[in-house]
């Protein structure tokens, strides 16, 4: 999906997202998720390291870096790794990350005469003229539709092409096991056996 930018000066007027598109956005936002958990475990196939370790090593690290660490990690392993890695993410991967970013941390500025919705929100780089770069991305509701459904369709093909499918696959077969802190709780609200005394 080719960006255009906008050449006219436009008034917005304030707008509230529908449940429709709130929905889409949400369709988007979980999508979205489940891509990051598949970038993470390409990682951790291409490092040869555990989810652990990988989670300890990546932290909070944006989606786009981790693909950029995903990247060159394939370069020094093959050529073959580097192109499955770049076909992976090639294509629309970028609409869906930028809409995702747009919809999901933007402000919503109004509604465009056109029926699209404004999202601000502060470019990555250096300032320009002493200023933070500000932009304004603008989906219409059908947008924001295909991209979440761009993204849904995406998650097991990337699935396969990255190998991954075993790893998520197996998550399921592991019980969730109680919280720590839950463990004082549930031992405060056993009852004690009767303790014996001597006189």
């Amino acid at each position: 999906m080719p960006h255009t930018y906008g050449a006219d000066e436009q008034q917005l007027e304030p707008a509230t997202l529908p449940n429709d598109v709130l929905t889409e956005i949400g369709r988007l936002v979980r999508a979205f998720s489940e891509i990051e958990d598949i970038v993470d475990l390409h990682i951790c196939n291409l490092a040869e390291i555990s989810e652990s370790k990988a989670t300890i090593l990546l932290g909070r690290t944006a989606v786009t870096r981790r693909i950029e660490i995903a990247e060159t990690l394939a370069k020094t392993i093959s050529e073959e790794a580097l192109a499955i890695h770049k076909h992976a993410f090639s294509g629309g991967f970028s609409d869906i990350a930028d809409c995702r970013n747009y919809v999901a941390h933007g402000k919503l500025l109004g509604v465009g005469p056109d029926g699209r919705y404004a999202f601000l929100t502060t470019k990555d780089g250096p300032p320009m003229n002493g200023a933070a770069i500000r932009v304004v991305a603008s989906y219409s509701a059908e947008q924001i539709k295909l991209i979440a459904r761009m993204a849904e369709d995406s998650i097991p093909r990337l699935e396969r092409h990255l190998k991954v499918e075993a790893l998520r696959a197996e998550r399921l077969l592991r019980p969730l096991l109680p919280h720590r802190r839950a463990q004082g709780a549930r031992n405060a609200k056993r009852k004690r056996p009767p303790q014996s005394s001597q006189a």
